[in-house]
């Protein structure tokens, strides 16, 4: 919520972002870099703070440290998809890609973390969720650093990673999370843009509709 009440500017070319005698190239004017910037320490602080907290009690109090994994993983992975959506919806924007895969890298980083604190508890939730959160975060990634036929294509991946994790970590919740996904897949196709004849071909197998 205090995400999307930040005032921002609307998406412009590459612009150059200044703090005192620093300055740096920006995807966007000043404003979006003072916006990303917010948005980024919002993010860091609740999930540093979460995931420190579902540490201390994750071997105590696993639901406990459920609740916090689930702030800790999915605040900042909704934080960063609330700024694309608000510059550059459904366009391919590597650098947003990088850093969903950086966080991607993080949240497998805490899931190992949280395993190593109850190792013989399949059913802890905190180790599950940031798994799943590292899972959305590199669908994410791949949605938005590809192309727009893309999309599908991640969010079909990421229900099918989800599951792959309840295999091993079968929390309740990660069950409902890969149905939503696939809903929003299957609503990706719908209302995605529609195939061009270029894009089709004339070839039976090996084109665009495959994917």
């Amino acid at each position: 919520a205090t995400i999307m009440l930040i005032r921002a500017s609307g998406p412009v070319d590459l612009g150059t972002m200044r703090i005192g005698e620093l300055e740096w190239a920006i995807l966007g004017d000043e404003g979006l870099g003072r916006f990303a910037l917010n948005a980024a320490a919002i993010a860091l602080v609740v999930g540093i703070g979460a995931f420190f907290s579902a540490d201390r009690f994750a071997t105590t109090a696993p639901r406990t440290a459920g609740f916090l994994a689930a702030s800790g993983a999915f605040a900042p992975l909704v934080i960063l998809v609330v700024v694309y959506l608000r510059h550059v919806p459904f366009e391919t924007r590597p650098a947003i890609g990088m850093s969903a895969l950086i966080m991607a890298a993080i949240f497998a980083a805490t899931t190992e973390r949280l395993i190593s604190r109850r190792p013989d508890d399949d059913m802890a939730p905190a180790p599950a969720l940031y798994a799943a959160g590292a899972v959305l975060a590199l669908s994410f990634a791949c949605a938005v650093g590809l192309a727009t036929r893309f999309i599908p294509i991640s969010l079909s991946l990421g229900a099918a990673g989800i599951i792959w994790v309840g295999l091993y970590r079968p929390v309740r919740l990660l069950s409902w999370l890969a149905v939503v996904l696939a809903g929003l897949a299957c609503a990706a196709i719908v209302f995605g843009p529609p195939f061009t004849p270029e894009e089709l071909g004339t070839r039976p197998i090996l084109n665009g509709l495959i994917l």
